[in-house]
């Protein structure tokens, strides 16, 4: 299957091992010197109950990646989610 980075951002990442869905892609890394995708950068809410709860952002390494779905991105239960500051996206500063 080919997709975008259009349509990766449409598809909500889940965690294989608890089922929860940790937000969708914000943002792609990419190793231009070799052209490899490395990581999906997600956007989620942070897990607390509070109304004004504020994004945080996930890096996920391309390996953790088991599933790009038609639907859904799966990835695999590492819990090892490293997370990166709160600096827009390249996809925020054109959308802004």
């Amino acid at each position: 299957m080919i997709c975008s980075i259009a349509q990766l951002q449409e598809k909500p990442v889940i965690d294989k091992t608890t089922g929860c869905k940790l937000g969708f892609v914000c943002d792609v890394e990419i190793d231009t010197k070799n052209a490899v995708l490395c990581a999906i950068i997600v956007v989620g809410k942070r897990k607390t109950s509070s109304f004004f709860a504020k994004n945080v952002k996930f890096r996920i390494e391309w390996n953790d990646i088991e599933l790009i779905g038609r639907d859904t991105i799966i990835i695999k239960g590492c819990h090892n989610y490293n997370n990166v500051d709160n600096s827009p996206s390249i996809f925020d500063k054109l959308w802004s």
